[in-house]
């Protein structure tokens, strides 16, 4: 049996990070509620955007790095780039002086990353405890 390389911290803390800023983006929206000004809508929809890409990314590319994948490293593929699109477009909808044009999407969207960052942490986990 040949043997699998160590599972690197790197992916499920980066997942965690992009999750987490999108997620603290989210509720700064919704405590706003709508009377974020023009310059901070604009610099907050920078930072969800940017969570989402380093959450999905890191998920992508853990997922895609790996020579045997189980069900929480698909898991948390398949969640990573389902929220990251669903963060994305929220940001992208109709919306002045909010983050999310549609909350519900950008809820999905960031439930998604949150939930990927919590697979690849037990995949990790999975991994390292298996050697």
């Amino acid at each position: 049996m040949s043997q699998q390389p160590s599972p690197s911290t790197r992916g499920a803390t980066v997942t965690q990070v992009g999750a987490a800023l999108a997620a603290v983006v989210l509720v700064v929206d919704v405590v706003a509620d709508g009377s974020l000004g023009s310059t901070a809508a604009v610099v907050l929809k920078g930072l969800a955007l940017l969570g989402a890409v380093l959450a999905a990314g890191a998920c992508y590319q853990t997922w895609g790095s790996v020579p045997s994948r189980t069900a929480p490293l698909h898991a948390a593929a398949l969640l990573g780039l389902a929220g990251g699109a669903s963060v994305a477009g929220a940001v992208f909808s109709q919306g002045d002086f909010v983050v999310f044009g549609n909350r519900l999407v950008g809820l999905v969207g960031v439930c998604g990353l949150v939930l990927a960052a919590l697979a690849i942490t037990r995949w990790r986990a999975e991994a390292t405890t298996s050697r």
